[in-house]
């Protein structure tokens, strides 16, 4: 009798520690850590010469793209001067061929500036494309409908081709500065960009509490260009 009581007993305990193991209460719960996401970033210069016809203008566009390869969001935007963009977008197409839209761009909070629309979510058979430089950005504008500046995304304009045969000392004047404009967009596209994913990944890292809210802070600063070091 006393041996089956003690057999009894010790059958009871094991169910009891099984029933903890698996998360009978809510303190023995567990979820599993998100994954670490990978961002892919992708620039792009535009200029006339690159939209297909190639037509005659000046304006010159930066462009930024960032791609989180695990949830398929896209952010950034493009930085123009020397145009007067009507619209832009993002289209489906290799350097030299013209292609449908995939992402329209709405207009930035600064003239001249076009971004991606909040939660954009790209669609799976245009992921490998953005990464191996198959997709374009296109400004439009009202002198040229069809498209005014254009850049691949990914691939990088080695020099620009302005003919000075058919622009005067001002048109050439007006493109320098474009030049000028377009690396400085250019450069503090990448290192905002660079800052931001550095900042989201360790927040996404972070338990819940007050360590999350001071990185919810360091991400805000760098929105503004607040952060140590950083100078225009």
């Amino acid at each position: 009798m006393n041996r089956n009581r003690l057999v009894i007993g010790v059958i009871g305990l094991v169910g009891l520690l099984g029933l903890a193991s698996c998360g009978g209460g809510s303190g023995g719960s567990y979820t599993a850590p998100a994954p670490e996401p990978k961002i892919s970033v992708r620039i792009a210069a535009l200029q006339s010469a690159q939209e297909v016809p190639p037509v005659t203008a000046i304006g010159l566009g930066s462009a930024s793209f960032s791609l989180n390869e695990n949830t398929r969001e896209l952010t950034g935007g493009v930085s123009t001067t020397g145009v007067t963009g009507t619209a832009a977008h993002i289209h489906d197409g290799v350097a030299g061929a013209n292609g449908a839209i995939v992402v329209p761009l709405v207009a930035g909070a600064t003239p001249g500036s076009w971004v991606v629309p909040p939660s954009t979510i790209l669609a799976t058979d245009l992921v490998p494309k953005f990464l191996a430089g198959g997709l374009y950005v296109n400004v439009h504008s009202a002198a040229n409908p069809g498209g005014e500046i254009r850049g691949q995304i990914g691939a990088l304009v080695k020099h620009a081709r302005i003919n000075a045969g058919q622009a005067g000392a001002q048109d050439l004047g007006l493109a320098a500065q474009a030049v000028q404009v377009l690396a400085k967009n250019l450069y503090r596209d990448l290192r905002a960009h660079a800052r931001q994913h550095v900042v989201d990944a360790v927040r996404d890292r972070l338990p819940d509490g007050h360590r999350r809210r001071q990185v919810d802070q360091a991400r805000a600063d760098v929105g503004q260009h607040r952060i140590h070091g950083a100078r225009d």
